[in-house]
């Protein structure tokens, strides 16, 4: 065991959790038109950068699903200003930021 301890945090992520397996693989079949960089973690979940949760939601909309989508959808340079506003002010920020969770339920 290492003598590091600690979370590990993860910042414009989106993570897609479904509800089974089965729809996991339903969604990942309805997004191989799509180039993602979307990594599957477990049966039900992917993870992959936030900016491609604008384009996932999309193409499961076009799909007749419809995901619902937890957290605050950061949009471009969003992300870069928070991050400069948080190192200059020393803030305190738990890491959620820009984390984005969407469900195919």
């Amino acid at each position: 065991m290492s003598s590091a301890t600690g979370a590990i945090v993860h910042r414009n992520v989106g993570v897609i959790a479904c509800d089974t397996a089965v729809t996991l693989q339903e969604t990942l079949h309805r997004l191989e038109e799509l180039e993602l960089t979307a990594v599957q973690i477990g049966d039900r979940h992917l993870i992959m950068p936030a900016d491609e949760i604008p384009a996932v939601l999309e193409c499961l909309k076009e799909h007749g699903q419809f995901p619902r989508l937890l957290g605050e959808l950061l949009r471009d340079g969003e992300a870069d200003a928070r991050e400069g506003a948080e190192s200059s002010d020393g803030g305190d920020d738990d890491g959620a930021a820009g984390a984005e969770e969407s469900s195919t339920k």
